[in-house]
This record gives structure tokens, C-alpha cells and sequence, in this order.
């Protein structure tokens, strides 16, 4: 079912490289990032069918449940819309950095995640990490255990701070790193997950 959607995605790309003011070819695109849970996706096609303009009803429509996506964004995870689609990219690039070992970046990246959403465990969890492959114990543990207070479930958190307490001051973390490398969407016990309770609910509001 995926492959479909991610076919008719590329199909309404082509659409619109060919006619680029096809507001319906952008609005159905829309809907089937909403089927794939790219939210970033749902975002940039609504904003081509309003950019466009061509369809007054399908602006309108793509008016409204931007509004509804911003509104369900908010209520569950605290941040705007726009933070949250930027906090995403920006984690992206973190969780990069720190599978190709290159730790400083990562450390500055999960920080600036951090620096909007104080409260977002798996940048916590992986900066811990990161500061590990620096040889840096001290502060690998402190962001172990902010994360682990923030979900005391959270298991990653927790084997990797097992493993980074056996190290000493100034030892470097080797070998393969456990990490989480998706922004607001980790689904522990008893956890949900949030991009899919957005997109759930948004996709009740277009029943309406």
C-alpha cells in the first residue's frame, strides 16, 4: 500500500513539473503524504495549492486544514506547526551526524532541537551519546539521566547508560551506537506515537 502512495506521489511530481499551476495535482499530492505520514509533505503541497491559486475551493480547503494540522500539532506536542517541521529537519541532520560519527556536530544540532523543545527525550538520549563518542562521560551520563527523567521507560536511554558508565573520563564510545533517529515519533510502552495521534486525528477532521 505504501509503494502506491509513494507512486502517486512521484506521479503528481511530474504533473506539476509539467504544469506547474495544477492545483488539484498539488492538492491530491497532499493527500497522499497524509496516507504516508509525511508531514512535511502534507505542508509544502497545501502551500503549493495556495501558492498557485488557481482553484478557489481547493485553496480554501487547503487553508483549513493547514489550520487543523496546526491546531492538532499544538495540542499534542506543544510546539507550532512550523517548530515542529523545523525541529524535524534539524533533528534529521543530528541523527546523521552522529551514525556518521561526527560528533561535535551532532552535539550542536541535538542542542539546537533542545534549545525550542526542552522537553524531547530522544535528543536527550542521543546527545548523550554523541558527547560518549567524545570521550566525554560526565556529560554523556547527565543527558542519559535527563532523558531517563523525562520517560523513566525509556530503554535505549537506559542500555546506553549502562554501557557508557563502565567508561572512564576521556574514553571514547566504540563500536555501534543505539540510537533513536526520528523526531517525536518513539513508541515505548505505554507511549504514543505522535506523528501518527496528528495525522490520526487530522484525517478525522477531513470525515467532517
Amino acid at each position: 500500500m505504501q509503494d502506491k502512495f509513494e507512486e502517486g506521489i512521484e506521479f503528481f511530481k511530474r504533473a506539476v513539473h509539467i504544469f506547474p499551476y495544477l492545483t488539484e495535482a498539488h492538492f491530491n499530492m497532499a493527500m497522499a503524504y497524509i496516507k504516508l505520514g509525511d508531514i512535511g509533505g502534507v505542508v509544502r503541497a497545501f502551500r503549493e495549492v495556495i501558492r498557485v491559486g488557481e482553484d478557489e475551493e481547493l485553496v480554501s480547503m487547503a487553508r483549513r486544514r493547514l489550520a487543523d494540522l496546526e491546531r492538532e500539532t499544538v495540542q499534542l506536542t506543544g510546539l507550532s506547526l512550523e517548530t515542529f517541521l523545523n525541529n524535524s529537519e534539524i533533528y534529521r541532520k543530528a541523527c546523521s551526524a552522529l551514525e556518521n560519527r561526527e560528533f561535535n556536530s551532532a552535539i550542536s544540532l541535538f542542542r539546537r532541537v533542545l534549545a525550542t523543545d526542552p522537553k524531547h527525550v530522544q535528543s536527550w538520549g542521543n546527545l548523550g551519546l554523541a558527547y560518549a563518542g567524545t570521550g566525554e562521560r560526565g556529560n554523556a551520563l547527565e543527558c542519559l539521566d535527563k532523558a531517563l527523567g523525562l520517560d523513566p521507560e525509556y530503554e535505549v536511554a537506559a542500555v546506553n547508560r549502562i554501557a557508557i558508565e563502565k567508561l572512564k573520563e576521556g574514553e571514547r564510545l566504540e563500536g555501534k551506537m543505539d540510537s533513536v533517529n526520528y523526531y517525536r515519533d518513539y513508541k515505548g510502552k505505554g507511549k504514543k506515537s505522535y506523528i501518527s495521534e496528528i495525522l490520526r486525528n487530522f484525517v478525522d477532521l477531513l470525515k467532517k
